[in-house]
């Protein structure tokens, strides 16, 4: 199979949803383990956010969650929405949040502080 026939749609698009669970998978048992291990101290909290391991995982398990949410989205405007003009609209608009989400997520998980 050339590089030419590896666009989003069949097997890909099902890969990349199945493993891209792996990351949410890791991303909650991350914020359970927290939730489990921490207590109610601020001072504890913050130095648990600030390990680079617990930050890594946060960025993975959020690019898995933008990556799930694309090809939900994405497959759910192939099957219901039919004029062209309106699925780019569509696209677009779903590109636009997915972005925004994913400058939040890179905020959150490098510590930039306004």
């Amino acid at each position: 199979m050339s590089w030419r026939g590896l666009n989003w749609s069949g097997s890909l698009s099902w890969l990349a949803q199945r493993f891209s669970v792996f990351g949410i998978v890791l991303f909650f048992g991350l914020i359970v383990g927290g939730l489990l291990t921490a207590s109610s101290d601020f001072v504890q909290w913050h130095q648990w956010w600030l390990h680079p391991a617990v930050r890594f995982l946060f960025l993975l398990g959020g690019i898995s969650i933008l990556i799930h949410q694309w090809v939900g989205v994405r497959d759910i405007l192939m099957d219901y929405v039919h004029p062209d003009k309106w699925r780019r609209l569509a696209y677009a608009v779903v590109v636009l949040i997915l972005l925004f989400e994913l400058i939040e997520i890179f905020i959150l998980s490098l510590g930039i502080t306004t």
